[in-house]
């Protein structure tokens, strides 16, 4: 982790970044059961019980099962900055970078884990950028009003592991990338006891597709006769409103 600051005339400037790297070891996934497969006879031995032989080319069950399917990693670098450009300006920032694989998998192949697949619900980058301005006010003495804008992004992520199609009853999305946007304008009280805003939040009315996932009404509905259920988790539409909030000491 480092942190670096600089002070000069007016200005101050924060910057600080932190690396780190995560090893994940036997990491549990829900693969196919490794004893499903061809049924092959050995001497024609009897299951107790069973009055029919396994004969070659018969199939076991498929059986689903959770398991510790293989090693993975997840490696990154955070960054936030802190900016004072003049009196009564502030301005930040922030950034992360993910990197998030599959290192290597003991899994039946049947399973379709490999080496080199991303981890699911990971975007590869976010970051937000705000800046916030303040005045002092004659109508409330000592009382201060500001104006802030706000801006964040998020890449792109997928919904599983294994890709799948929509064919399949468990099919894997991409989670497209999102921008959300918001502006506030706020009178806060000499002391800070108190604060009303006008807010209006997701300005360009983004429907961000924050996960999206299967119910049990994907798997049993039929292509072709009509759509099958796709659960989508948005972010709330665009909206405008007043708050206010009240500090009890």
């Amino acid at each position: 982790e480092l942190g670096l600051k600089s002070r000069f005339a007016d200005n101050t400037v924060q910057l600080n970044l932190t690396g780190f790297y995560m090893d994940w070891e036997d990491f549990q996934h829900e693969v196919v059961d490794p004893s499903g497969g061809t049924c092959v006879d050995i001497a024609d031995a009897q299951i107790p019980g069973d009055d029919q032989s396994c004969t070659a080319g018969d199939s076991l069950p498929w059986i689903s099962i959770v398991g510790n399917v293989g090693d993975a990693h997840i490696a990154g670098v955070t960054a936030e900055f802190d900016w004072v450009p003049a009196d009564r300006w502030r301005v930040g920032a922030n950034a992360q970078l993910l990197e998030a694989e599959v290192d290597s998998t003991t899994a039946d192949e049947r399973g379709g884990i490999e080496k080199g697949q991303e981890l699911p619900n990971v975007p590869e980058f976010q970051g937000a950028l705000w800046a916030t301005y303040t005045w002092p006010v004659q109508f409330i003495p000592g009382g201060e009003m500001f104006f802030r804008g706000q801006y964040s992004y998020t890449g792109e992520s997928h919904t599983l592991l294994v890709p799948a199609p929509l064919t399949d009853g468990n099919p894997s999305f991409t989670n497209d990338a999102y921008s959300i946007a918001a502006l506030r304008l706020g009178l806060v009280s000499t002391d800070g006891g108190w604060q009303i805003d006008l807010f209006a939040n997701n300005i360009t009315d983004e429907r961000a597709q924050v996960r999206q996932g299967n119910n049990l009404a994907y798997q049993w509905g039929r292509t072709g006769e009509y759509e099958r259920a796709h659960l989508v988790n948005t972010v709330r539409p665009r909206e405008f409103g007043v708050r206010f909030s009240y500090r009890l000491d």
